[in-house]
């Protein structure tokens, strides 16, 4: 018993390499498919093996993307330093009369903006100036309830299929 446990383990380390190494190669998804359907070994260890990487790519995925809100949210909060700050030196610039800042890297100056259009809160535009757009998409929550009731809606289905449940 104790050795077809060591053997299950080793099985799962080797496994866990293979799956490492196939990481790394970027693989398409079929070619990933064939390359682990080619694996030697009893199927019990493969799996086993497979979804023990899934749970730790999940982890390593979940973090990148805490990562990712973190990097987002500094990248605005440095983006809205840059624009207070220059607000601030055209301000200045503008208070002093001073056109035009400047070193041996770099020039600044007090350039004019293109006229741009401000509307008034609570204004109401005539309609000749007012865009309409309209968006449509399928109410799928709409289209699920009626199948659930047995309305026949022509080319949509209800399509149920298994997922791996892991606690």
């Amino acid at each position: 018993m104790k050795e077809r446990r060591r053997e299950a383990v080793r099985s799962s380390a080797e496994y866990r390499a293979q799956l490492d190494a196939l990481a790394e190669l970027d693989l398409d998804a079929q070619t990933y498919a064939d390359t682990l359907e080619s694996m030697d070994g009893d199927l019990k260890d493969k799996l086993r093996a497979v979804i023990a990487y899934s749970l730790d790519l999940e982890i390593e995925a979940t973090g990148a993307a805490a990562a990712s809100k973190r990097m987002k949210e500094r990248a605005e909060s440095l983006d809205n330093r840059v624009k207070w700050l220059r607000e601030y030196a055209l301000r200045a610039m503008e208070a002093t009369g001073l056109g035009e800042i400047s070193t041996d890297e770099w020039a600044a100056k007090v350039a004019k903006k293109p006229p741009a259009v401000v509307i008034a809160d609570g204004i109401e535009l005539p309609a000749e100036y007012v865009r309409t757009t309209v968006k449509t998409e399928p109410d799928k929550a709409a289209l699920k309830a009626a199948l659930t009731a047995g309305k026949v809606v022509p080319g949509v289905s209800l399509v149920a299929g298994h997922r791996i449940q892991i606690r």
